[in-house]
């Protein structure tokens, strides 16, 4: 078959989403965004970079794809993929490979990107031996939580209110590098679609939540290192229960030596659903 590789136009956004659709059917874990939700997630989460993300087209359908943002991250320039696809019925046709190379190219090209860095379901052993096979290493494993049921009522001396703004007081509540979607930087391109709520006790910050209402999808959560233990986590993540349209609500890519963290997610209710592997590029 003969493909055709075209950069990234929104006026084809529809044709992308059934092609997302398609390439994330048979996935390990549900994928289905609904268009305005898949809207959201690639121009306002992952902000993408329309220079740096192709579409694969055969005939008049959109039967693979490649999405990238920019931004800094860890100190480096880094190159974050947030989305590689191809339809099952064109599967194994180096559509992927092809698009790499043309990409990874335009990258080096622009001398500024030191690093690509994308996530890895653990179970999609192939989507991993691929990306090693183009030059990826393994850098961790990011676990995610997901928490189906109820939270106790907070201790009524922890206020919890809404936030019109992200603070950059936040940065001292944080414990470790937050992944990439997540991070400080990127954090605030979607914030017309999270909330954001903080925890008071007395007249002191002690905590902070930003969260996606729409999907019950927490963004970051963190606690002043003063006020860890203290049932913090709990008012916020219970008041973000109540504010969320989803009544599951999810926590996505925690470290996996960060044992506070995922200590404190299961003993308020959260399992471990799957995990990650972040992968990193060095070009």
């Amino acid at each position: 078959m003969s493909y055709e590789f075209r950069d990234f136009d929104e006026s084809h956004f529809i044709k992308l989403h059934q092609a997302f659709i398609g390439a994330f059917s048979e996935y390990f874990v549900t994928f289905q965004p609904p268009l305005e939700q898949f809207r959201n997630r690639i121009f306002n989460k992952l902000h993408l970079s329309p220079e740096l993300s192709m579409m694969a087209w055969h005939e008049d359908e959109v039967v693979g794809f490649m999405l990238h943002t920019v931004n800094d991250y860890q100190g480096k320039v880094t190159a974050y993929n947030g989305g590689t696809g191809v339809i099952p019925s064109h599967q194994r046709s180096q559509i992927a490979t092809r698009l790499y190379e043309i990409l990874l190219g335009r990258m080096r090209d622009q001398g500024t990107i030191s690093r690509v860095l994308l996530e890895v379901v653990e179970q999609n052993t192939k989507a991993t031996q691929f990306y090693e096979s183009l030059g990826f290493q393994f850098t961790r494993v990011l676990r995610c939580f997901s928490l189906k049921g109820e939270l106790p009522d907070p201790d009524p001396h922890i206020k919890v209110k809404k936030s019109d703004q992200f603070k950059s007081v936040y940065q001292e509540h944080i414990s470790f590098q937050p992944s990439f979607l997540d991070s400080t930087n990127q954090l605030p391109h979607n914030l017309a679609n999270e909330i954001i709520i903080e925890a008071w006790v007395s007249e002191t910050l002690a905590g902070h939540l930003v969260f996606q209402p729409q999907n019950g999808r927490i963004s970051q959560v963190a606690v002043h290192e003063d006020f860890r233990q203290r049932g913090v986590a709990s008012a916020l993540m219970k008041n973000a229960l109540l504010l969320s349209s989803d009544p599951n609500l999810t926590v996505m890519n925690i470290p996996e030596d960060e044992h506070p963290t995922i200590e404190a997610l299961k003993a308020m209710g959260f399992h471990n659903e799957l995990n990650q592997f972040e992968l990193e590029l060095i070009i």
